[in-house]
């Protein structure tokens, strides 16, 4: 938020039209340093540990998901889906 004010006033147009358009590039590197950081020192969970250490995750968790609770996985993307739709309607074909 205040770094294009600041950018925009304290060089002419030109200028940022050559090199400006790189300064947000350089302040998600700086985020991506943060969040690696961030995950880096955070420890896993218990339960996670326990199944690594007993070689029993699996290779493919979203077939768990809909073997386990699969009719409640479509209910919500159901619902999800309606509200875009309506919402997606309403404001596009608006009398």
């Amino acid at each position: 938020m205040f770094v294009a004010p600041a950018g925009t006033s304290a060089h002419e147009r030109c200028q940022l039209r050559s090199w400006g358009w790189r300064i947000p590039f350089l302040l998600s590197a700086v985020l991506v340093g943060v969040g690696l950081f961030v995950r880096l020192s955070l420890a896993e969970s218990p339960e996670f540990e326990a199944v690594k250490a007993r070689n029993t995750v699996n290779r493919l968790p979203v077939v768990e998901v809909f073997r386990e609770c699969g009719g409640r996985v479509v209910l919500m993307a159901g619902g999800i889906l309606s509200a875009g739709v309506a919402f997606d309607s309403r404001t596009s074909y608006r009398t």
